[in-house]
């Protein structure tokens, strides 16, 4: 799973086999260590693994900081 992992490079990523439960690793991490607050695709009616929606209205150095927690939640 992702969360055995730890964290991982991009290459290492684009071969995990997402997984429902994988996508909930990920928003849960997101959540309480990053805090961010990404919704996973169930939340939209995705029927497969490793979705997300991505929103922002935000000043430049916001975004930055948030890009940042992004990377370090979805352990890359």
């Amino acid at each position: 799973t992702l969360q055995a992992l730890g964290r991982i490079t991009a290459a290492e990523a684009s071969k995990v086999q997402w997984s429902m439960y994988n996508e909930l690793v990920v928003w849960e991490n997101l959540i309480c260590n990053e805090r961010v607050y990404m919704p996973p695709g169930q939340a939209f009616s995705s029927v497969e693994g490793g979705w997300f929606r991505l929103t922002f209205s935000i000043s430049k150095p916001e975004l930055d900081l948030t890009l940042d927690r992004l990377s370090r939640g979805c352990f890359l």
